[in-house]
């Protein structure tokens, strides 16, 4: 299931649930994503305006940047629910390998927002 399809109400419903996914990731995923649209909303009311042209080349960079993160964020926010229940099918396996393969690619997906997150706040702490 793409999470990105779903209004703000039904994936509310969905995350508080007692499905295990979508999770904490996943949330974590749309906050920055939409801590990304609002300093894009910035950017795009500085970046044409009088009194601004001083700054209009680095809002262009950020624009391209938090473009980036943007789209990165919505891949992520799948991409938590699909690691974690791999996870899960893993434990349910048994299969020590496996578990071990799942539970870092399952720790990845955070790792990546982490990082993610820390650019966009650069970013908004510039803006």
């Amino acid at each position: 299931m793409s999470f990105q399809k779903l209004s703000i109400e039904e994936y509310q419903q969905l995350l508080e649930s007692k499905k295990s996914t979508p999770s904490g990731g996943s949330a974590l995923a749309l906050t920055l994503e939409t801590a990304a649209s609002l300093c894009l909303m910035v950017c795009n009311l500085t970046v044409d305006k009088k009194g601004y042209e001083g700054v209009r080349d680095i809002i262009q960079e950020y624009i391209s940047l938090i473009v980036e993160i943007k789209e990165e964020a919505k891949k992520l926010m799948d991409e938590d629910s699909i690691a974690f229940d791999s996870l899960m099918d893993a434990f349910r396996s048994k299969d020590k390998n496996e578990i071990h393969k799942k539970a870092i690619d399952s720790a990845m997906v955070p790792y990546r927002l982490f990082n993610q997150t820390k650019k966009i706040q650069v970013i908004a702490e510039s803006l």
